[in-house]
C-alpha cells in the first residue's frame, strides 16, 4: 500500500490543479446555520491561474432572501438556473428547474409533522408513526419491530393482509442485530452486501462478485479499490485515494494511478464539478432537493451532501450510521433515539438542504455562559418571543444544548448581542448519549434553582 506521505508530495507538488482547488474563492461563510445573513447575492469564482492567464469564471451564483434562504442559483455557464420557494415555517417547499423555455417543479412539500410529499396537495404519500412512510405512487413500505425498513415492494392489486415477500421488481433489506444495515436484494434478485468495522464505518461492499473496499483516515476515507483485494506489489490504477479539507468531510481531490482530479464543491460541501490536471473539465453533476441526481451521474464522485456516500447498487446513500434514500428524502431506519430527541419525525432528513446537512449523528454538548454581570433574555416553551429578564452574574449558565458542530450553532454576532459566550462540554459523542447527558443537566439544575435555565425553553 502506498504511503500517504509518497501521495502527497508525489501529486500535491507535480499536478497544480489540486493546488488550484484552494483558490476557489467563497463568497459565503461555510456556517450551514446562518449561511446568506452577510451579502444578498455571491458568486463562486474558479481561478485558472495555473495555466498561462489569469481568467476567472463564475461556476454558479447564489440569490439569497432575508431569513437565511437560498433564493435562486443560476449555472453561469449553461444559463439553467433554479428557484426556490417555502413555506411559512422557512422549510424548503419546491424548485423551479429552468433550462431554456421549459420548467420541470419539484416539490418537497411537509406536513406539519415534516412528513414529505411530492404534490401541492400532499396527498401522493401515506405515513405512520414517527415519520414512518407506509406507500407512495409505486411502493408499499414495511418494517421490522426496530423500525427498519425490510422491504420496498411495488404496489400490486392482489396484495393482501399477509405479510409479504420479495418478489420480482421489489427491494429487500436485511439488518444486523447493531442496527447497521447488513445486505439489499435488488429488483433483478441480485444481493448487494455490506460490511463495518466497530466505529461504524462501511469497510466493503460486494455485489456481482467485486467487493469494493475502503481504508479510513478518521471518520473519512482514504483509501478504495475493487475486487478481491489489493495485494502488495500489484498496480495502482485499481487504488483510488481521496483527500478531504482537514477536519471536514468535503473532498478536494481524487487520485488514481498517476492521475489527480481536483473536486468543486458548492457553500455546503456538495461537489459540483471535477477537473484533471490540465484544467479541463472532465465532471459535473447537479442535484435536486432531495438529493438525487438530476443532471450529470454520481459514478465519478460519489458524494453527495456531507457525510453520504452513493451506492448505485441500491440508490441509497450510507450516512454512517443510517443509510439516506435520495427517493424519498429521508432516512430507511428511524433516528437510534426514537422520540427521545423530541422530534416527532425519526426518520427526516434535514428540514432544508439548501442550508442544512447531516453528516453522521455525532453530537456535542454546549454551554452557553454570561460574559459579565447582567440582565439576560428568558425564553418560555410555546412561545417565540423573550418573557422577561433574568440577572445573572460572570459565569453563570445561560443555556445548555445540542449541536452536530456547536462552533457553528450561532453566530459571533447573536451570542454578542445576547452577551454570552460557548464553552463545549462533550464532544464526539453519541446522539443519544448527547441528549441523556443534556437532560440529566438540565433536570439537575431544575431541582437546584427550581427553574430552567433562561435560555432553554423545555428539557427533552
Amino acid at each position: 500500500m502506498f504511503s500517504i506521505f509518497f501521495l502527497l508530495l508525489k501529486f500535491l507538488l507535480k499536478n497544480p490543479i489540486l493546488k488550484r482547488n484552494y483558490q476557489q474563492s467563497i463568497c459565503l461563510p461555510s456556517d450551514p446555520l446562518f449561511i446568506g445573513s452577510l451579502a444578498p447575492s455571491v458568486s463562486f469564482i474558479l481561478l485558472q491561474s495555473f495555466l498561462s492567464s489569469d481568467v476567472g469564471k463564475t461556476l454558479c451564483s447564489y440569490r439569497w432572501s432575508m431569513g437565511k434562504r437560498l433564493h435562486r442559483k443560476e449555472n453561469e455557464l449553461t444559463g439553467e438556473s433554479v428557484q426556490f420557494g417555502y413555506d411559512s415555517w422557512d422549510n424548503l417547499f419546491r424548485a423551479d428547474y429552468r433550462g431554456g423555455s421549459e420548467v420541470e417543479s419539484i416539490y418537497k412539500a411537509p406536513d406539519a409533522l415534516g412528513n414529505l410529499f411530492r404534490t401541492e396537495e400532499r396527498k401522493d404519500r401515506k405515513y405512520g408513526k414517527g415519520g414512518r412512510l407506509l406507500e407512495d405512487r409505486k411502493f408499499a413500505y414495511r418494517y421490522d419491530g426496530e423500525g427498519n425498513l425490510v422491504l420496498k415492494s411495488r404496489l400490486r392489486p392482489d396484495d393482501g393482509d399477509e405479510a409479504p415477500q420479495w418478489q420480482e421488481g421489489d427491494w429487500a433489506c436485511e439488518w444486523q442485530g447493531n442496527g447497521m444495515l447488513k445486505s439489499v436484494k435488488r429488483p433483478d434478485g441480485e444481493v448487494v452486501s455490506f460490511e463495518y468495522d466497530p466505529l461504524g464505518r462501511r469497510i466493503s461492499k460486494r455485489y456481482k462478485g467485486t467487493t469494493t473496499r475502503w481504508i479510513w483516515d478518521g471518520n473519512v476515507p482514504l483509501h478504495e479499490w475493487t475486487d478481491e483485494e489489493k495485494r502488495e506489489g500489484a498496480g495502482d490504477e485499481n487504488l483510488i485515494t481521496w483527500l478531504f479539507e482537514e477536519g471536514s468531510f468535503v473532498p478536494t481531490a481524487k487520485i488514481v494511478g498517476n492521475k489527480a482530479y481536483s473536486i468543486i464543491t458548492d457553500y455546503l460541501g456538495t461537489p459540483t464539478h471535477a477537473f484533471d490536471s490540465k484544467g479541463d473539465k472532465i465532471w459535473e453533476r447537479e442535484l435536486d432537493i432531495y438529493g438525487k441526481t438530476r443532471e450529470g451521474d454520481s459514478s465519478f464522485i460519489p458524494f453527495l451532501y456531507q457525510g453520504q456516500y452513493f451506492d448505485a447498487e441500491t440508490g441509497l446513500c450510507y450516512n454512517r450510521f443510517r443509510y439516506y434514500s435520495p427517493d424519498t428524502g429521508s432516512y430507511i431506519s428511524q433516528d437510534p433515539i426514537g422520540l427521545a430527541g423530541n422530534n416527532p419525525n425519526i426518520y427526516a432528513y434535514v428540514s432544508d438542504t439548501n442550508n442544512r446537512i447531516d453528516l453522521f449523528a455525532l453530537d456535542e454538548l454546549y454551554a452557553l455562559v454570561a460574559r459579565k454581570d447582567g440582565w439576560y433574555p428568558v425564553f418560555e416553551y410555546g412561545k417565540k418571543n423573550l418573557v422577561g429578564e433574568m440577572f445573572l452574574k460572570e459565569g453563570d449558565l445561560w443555556k445548555i444544548g445540542t449541536s452536530k458542530d456547536a462552533s457553528k450553532r450561532y453566530t459571533q454576532k447573536y451570542l454578542k448581542e445576547i452577551g454570552v459566550k460557548m464553552e463545549v462540554l462533550y464532544s464526539g459523542i453519541s446522539r443519544k448519549a448527547t441528549l441523556l447527558l443534556e437532560r440529566l443537566k438540565l433536570k439537575g439544575y431544575e431541582a437546584w434553582k427550581g427553574f430552567l435555565p433562561p435560555g432553554n425553553k423545555c428539557h427533552h
